[in-house]
């Protein structure tokens, strides 16, 4: 069985009780002076709060020692003193979801293709336990003439676990929703999906199709799985094998990939409705230049986008750039004066990305 250290670091505010002793209405909590040592049992409990980690909760039980090295000092409400303590926490466990998993290897296979070998799928998660010190915590505990006295602190933490923690690793497996998509059952096999984009929130999944006309199909997940595909079908331009959602996710972007014209449909991200929208007129180049469009990125992070960039594949390489303008339901797509950008160094491109991204 594997052993696994991980390291962490933290910095949080939390309350602490200390005993106050019967005196004055000044007497101030904790009444230690410099060089005082202090100790005790504790126990600590919580849950994870980020998206992928929500199932996630942990248990420890321990012990805290710690010193003193100031007496009362500073002014107002940040009177207090400085301390330096451990902690060891010989019970530690953590509870996880139990999740499959399949470990994939490349292998060489006929005629010089490589296929994957995996091995038979396996759980992880579940219960984890193991030990946990933390050699540096270092305190500030505030003054106070109550019962209550809290306190501030940064502290480093080694946890040993009796298996790898957390449980990551290897490649996802199929929840048994495997399927044709359904223009590529309508069309007996001449368009299928290719690029692919996901709404912020899970709830749908959207193909973008390589066909002889602009598809779009769009899959509700909110199950857990993919759902049969509705198809959003247009004849203002072909192939639609890129595309990509707004940061706002109220357009959809899409590369007409073996065309030459860039198309922003509208997008309802509470139902998946693609309706309407903009298309551009062909881009400067085609068929000279370069041959079809490739990857799309955006001119901003936030909001509609501002702008679409777009690979040109070719023997001279370039990114297309196309200004959007949205007002009252309507929206515009015009390549800017000073488009395409070539880019010599590449003589196929065909993904591009922006930074700062996307936020989802």
């Amino acid at each position: 069985m594997s052993k696994k250290i991980g390291i962490a670091a933290a910095l949080c505010m939390c309350l602490g009780v200390a005993g106050a002793q019967q005196g004055s209405a000044h007497s101030e909590v904790p009444p230690h002076h410099a060089g005082t040592f202090e100790g005790g049992l504790l126990t600590q409990g919580g849950v994870g709060l980020t998206d992928n980690r929500g199932g996630f909760r942990f248990f420890m039980a321990g012990v805290h020692a710690g010193k003193v090295l100031t007496d009362n000092f500073a002014p107002g409400p940040l009177r207090g003193n400085f301390e330096y303590a451990v902690e060891l926490f010989p019970f530690w466990q953590s509870y996880t979801p139990v999740i499959t998993r399949q470990n994939c290897v490349a292998v060489p296979g006929a005629a010089g293709t490589v296929q994957s070998s995996c091995s038979a799928p396996f759980s992880v998660g579940g219960t984890y336990t193991g030990v946990s010190i933390t050699p540096i915590i270092l305190r500030w505990n505030f003054a106070s003439s109550k019962r209550w006295a809290p306190w501030v602190q940064g502290a480093g933490a080694v946890i040993w676990t009796n298996h790898k923690y957390p449980p990551f690793g290897g490649p996802p497996v199929s929840n048994g929703d495997r399927q044709n998509s359904t223009a590529y059952l309508k069309s007996q096999g001449a368009a299928y999906p290719n690029g692919v984009d996901i709404t912020q929130d899970g709830h749908f999944v959207i193909f973008g199709d390589t066909a002889t006309s602009e598809n779009v199909e769009v899959s509700d997940m909110s199950s857990g799985k993919l759902g049969k595909t509705i198809v959003y079908g247009s004849g203002a331009a072909i192939n639609s094998s890129n595309l990509l959602l707004s940061p706002d996710e109220s357009l959809l972007f899409v590369s007409n990939t073996q065309g030459d014209q860039i198309t922003a449909a509208f997008f309802d991200r509470k139902t998946g409705r693609v309706s309407g929208g903009c298309t551009s007129n062909r881009l400067k180049g085609y068929g000279t230049a370069w041959a079809y469009l490739g990857s799309l990125a955006l001119g901003v992070p936030n909001g509609s986008g501002g702008a679409v960039y777009v690979a040109e594949f070719g023997p001279e390489s370039g990114i297309g750039i196309v200004q959007l303008s949205v007002s009252a339901g309507r929206c515009s797509l015009a390549e800017r004066a000073k488009s395409p950008v070539l880019n010599p160094d590449s003589t196929g491109l065909l993904s591009i990305s922006t930074f700062p991204p996307r936020s989802f």
